[in-house]
């Protein structure tokens, strides 16, 4: 039985006339006649009483017609609804995130995203904001804002190590301890070098330093071999992989950072967004479970 039978169906229990039916649906009589005697063969009942012209519904046919119009207004509704996830799967993103993040996206996880759903377009701006400005915004920020506006979801925890190159270690020595870095050129970044020892949080002492706001210039210069960078474990085992950076401390030094999706509150998300947040989320936690088995 098909949806076109119970339109059918419908129209011609609604006019209680199969010429009427016809007109209205744009059919010959004959046809809608076939239709409604096809359906009761299958139904193995009578749906209408026939008395000379006049047509009434058996109990049989209020009931099938109770079901029908169920059935047709899920299946209207569906197709409204894939619509709707259509038009929703066409249209722009404007991701917010540190270089260093978009980099590894850039590489393992945009290429698979964007043939798998080819209309939706993604603009990455650097992250200066922790809160997004628009709704077509996500920000992939370290910060969980307060802005009762927005919404944050966390995708990631990040684990940070210190790391030199090869070169740089073989010319000036491996530090054994953190508090060895005070004697090494070291590439600041925009988080604080922290280390922990006995259960406790200590600043490391720094000395020599270069300092950038770019998370990618300090990636350079550490792999030139200029000084030691604190960089996220998951970005050097993913992105960096070839390049001779060696962890500097035996132990992680139990740096983690939660990294959230950020974006503005709406009664109805955007469809796109909710789905862009979970294969990010889904990428990450892969990452995660690798990086936890490395810990252990």
């Amino acid at each position: 039985m098909k949806i076109s039978d119970l339109k059918i169906y419908t129209c011609a229990a609604h006019h209680l006339s199969f010429t009427k039916a016809a007109m209205h649906l744009n059919m010959t009589q004959p046809g809608v006649s076939r239709t409604i005697k096809n359906i009761e063969c299958q139904l193995e009942t009578e749906l209408f009483e026939r008395s000379g012209k006049k047509l009434t519904l058996t109990p049989s046919g209020e009931i099938f017609l109770q079901s029908s119009k169920s059935i047709l207004k899920q299946y209207q509704s569906t197709i409204s609804q894939l619509k709707s996830y259509n038009q929703e799967l066409d249209g722009k993103i404007v991701l917010r995130c540190l270089s260093i993040v978009m980099g590894l996206l850039s590489k393992d996880f945009f290429p698979d995203f964007l043939e798998k759903y080819p209309n939706i377009q993604i603009e990455h701006d650097n992250l200066i904001d922790q809160e997004p400005a628009d709704y077509n915004e996500i920000c992939i920020s370290m910060d969980k804002p307060n802005d009762q506006q927005t919404v944050a979801h966390r995708i990631f925890t990040c684990q940070y190590n210190y790391y030199a190159s090869e070169s740089y270690i073989s010319k000036y020595g491996h530090p054994e301890h953190a508090e060895e870095f005070i004697h090494h050129n070291c590439l600041l970044g925009s988080r604080p070098w922290l280390y922990r020892e006995n259960n406790e949080i200590k600043q490391i002492p720094l000395k020599k330093q270069i300092r950038s706001s770019s998370e990618k210039v300090v990636e350079t210069l550490c792999i030139k071999g200029v000084g030691i960078a604190q960089l996220p474990v998951f970005f050097v085992n993913h992105h960096l992989k070839g390049c001779n950076l060696v962890p500097l401390l035996e132990q992680e030094p139990d740096l983690a950072i939660n990294l959230f999706a950020v974006y503005k509150k709406q009664k109805v998300q955007q469809y796109r967004k909710k789905l862009l947040i979970k294969e990010i989320s889904s990428f990450f936690e892969k990452i995660e479970c690798e990086q936890f088995t490395r810990m252990t």
